[in-house]
């Protein structure tokens, strides 16, 4: 699993990954194709019980910045969204549940 956000709102897009003991692993890129060289940041741990995992932008409005975070499916179907705010994750909004069914379609 992978997603593309900003996640230090420097303008370059960074990929976060979730590694097999459930942890998000950040790789910051330089905006030029390339990820800079740094110990790789864990920015979530017990992301294991998620069955799917999306980047969302504009789940909180467009304007006057344009929101991104990950969309998540829990494993009882639970849908739930994780605003990345600055380097750290919001207040997570759940959407109920029932979502086991459909696939999650995005990044």
């Amino acid at each position: 699993m992978f997603n593309l956000l900003d996640w230090d709102k420097d303008g370059n897009k960074d990929v976060v990954v979730r590694d097999s003991a459930g942890q998000l692993k950040l790789y910051r890129t330089n905006g030029a194709g390339a990820f800079i060289a740094e110990k790789r940041t864990t920015i979530g741990a017990a992301w294991n019980g998620m069955t799917s995992i999306r980047t969302m932008t504009g789940h909180d409005g467009f304007l006057p910045v344009e929101t991104v975070g990950l969309l998540a499916r829990d494993s009882v179907g639970a849908l739930h969204y994780y605003e990345a705010n600055r380097s750290a994750w919001a207040a997570r909004k759940t959407f109920g549940k029932g979502w086991g069914l459909y696939t999650i379609a995005g990044n």
